[in-house]
Formats: C-alpha cells, sequence, structure tokens
C-alpha cells in the first residue's frame, strides 16, 4: 500500500502495559480508533512503532497521549507477607481482577519501584494499614 511508512516514537517502557492494557484491549482500540498497526520496542530504546499514512499516525500519537494523560493510577502498599496472598496462585487472582475490573494491576518491587513512580507521575501511593 501507498504511503505507510513506520514511525518510532520514545514511549519509555513501563508504560507499554498502559498503552496495551488488559488482555491487549487498549491497543486494539487504538488501532481501531487511528486506523494505523502499532507495536512496541524496549531494546536498545524503549519506543511505539506506528505503521500507517501520516494522518494515521498523527491519531495514534494523539489517542496514546490521551490514554497517558488520563492514566490514573493509585498504589496501594501491602505488606510483603499478604503479597502471596493477593497475587494468588501463578497471579491468578491479579489476572482475575484486571478482567473483571479493566483496571492494570502492577506489583511493584524494589527493583521497580522508584522508575515505576517516577515515570508514572499520576501514582498516589496509599499506605495500607
Amino acid at each position: 500500500l501507498s504511503g505507510l511508512e513506520d514511525e518510532r516514537v520514545p514511549v519509555d517502557a513501563v508504560l507499554h502495559g498502559s498503552l496495551i492494557g488488559v488482555g491487549g484491549r487498549t491497543i486494539q482500540r487504538l488501532e481501531e480508533e487511528s486506523g494505523a498497526q502499532i507495536s512496541f520496542q524496549t531494546l536498545p530504546e524503549a519506543v511505539m512503532i506506528l505503521r500507517g499514512t501520516l494522518e494515521q499516525r498523527e491519531a495514534a500519537k494523539r489517542l496514546t497521549k490521551e490514554i497517558l494523560d488520563g492514566d490514573d493510577a493509585e498504589t496501594l502498599v501491602v505488606p510483603l507477607a499478604d503479597q502471596t496472598l493477593l497475587i494468588g496462585p501463578n497471579g491468578r487472582n491479579v489476572r482475575d481482577v484486571e478482567q473483571k475490573s479493566g483496571a492494570r494491576v502492577q506489583v511493584l518491587t524494589p527493583g521497580n519501584r522508584a522508575e515505576v513512580l517516577k515515570q508514572n507521575p499520576s501514582v498516589v501511593e496509599v499506605e495500607a494499614s
């Protein structure tokens, strides 16, 4: 098809999941509404790859910005002793919550916590009592 081109847009890897969505629903909606094909790459740099006409790529960028600007996130801090119960066997409880609510659940670890909070200014931490 004439006029189709690839465009690489820098998007931090920690945000890829928000754009893909639970079960791929968000990326599917982005592709349907923009007409662009969308994929992600993390190495050598974190990017979103848009394939389509100029108009399709611009629409995909606009929709992506809307999603990321409106991405309200909350963080619930759960004591380490309770995390296994919350996550469930093989992540089953987390998947159930994601499927039933449409929300994305991300377990913060000491290794990824600082980066996730830095890259997601809308994250609100709530201390569990």
